[in-house]
């Protein structure tokens, strides 16, 4: 697993709410490392400036988890030039 991009903000597309964590590639899957709360689910913070990824389309996601499909379209130009710079 190779981190990409540590202390990131993921946006779903359904949702103005962003959650806080690490962006990784493992083979051909995106892994979100996210913060959790206290119940251990993803912990989801009102939407603010920041470098964020709209995911819209299937994921997986359990205990602050988040994995889908690895597509640099799903990611913003921010993210995309950041990727593409320091990966």
């Amino acid at each position: 697993m190779r981190c990409l991009i540590t202390g990131c903000a993921l946006q779903l597309q359904h949702s103005p709410a962003l959650a806080w964590g690490d962006l990784h590639l493992l083979g051909e899957s995106f892994i979100f490392d996210g913060t959790l709360d206290r119940d251990g689910r993803l912990f989801w913070a009102a939407a603010k400036t920041a470098e964020t990824k709209a995911l819209g389309e299937k994921y997986f996601e359990r205990r602050g988890v988040l994995v889908c499909r690895a597509d640099m379209s799903l990611l913003n130009e921010a993210a995309r030039a950041y990727v593409e710079r320091w990966a």
